[in-house]
């Protein structure tokens, strides 16, 4: 019976973890490197996922903004659909479907 409460201490560690890596984006100052580094960084997770490298691109985005974060998983997944018409994808799309 002593495991999953284990498991769920483990999970509650990560998880303040992570909401603690997040917050720190707020403390960098409002200047345009730190937009830039943000976009990059998203981008690169967005490749890794669209890689299949998931694990490498979660170690990423547990660096940045819950709602940035979200915004680009969503755009993931819109860009995956083969119905989405070019002009729709998001601006982390770089390939061509065809």
């Amino acid at each position: 019976m002593a495991r999953p409460v284990e498991l769920s201490d483990e999970r509650l560690r990560e998880e303040r973890r992570i909401a603690a890596q997040r917050n720190l984006f707020t403390f960098l100052p409002v200047v345009p490197i730190v937009g830039r580094l943000k976009d990059a960084m998203l981008q690169r997770a967005y490749d890794l996922l669209w890689d299949g490298r998931a694990e490498e691109c979660d170690a990423i985005l547990e660096f940045l903004p819950s709602r940035d974060v979200e915004a680009m998983l969503d755009a993931w997944l819109v860009d995956q659909d083969d119905t989405t018409p070019a002009e729709n994808y998001s601006r982390w799309y770089r390939w061509s479907k065809a």
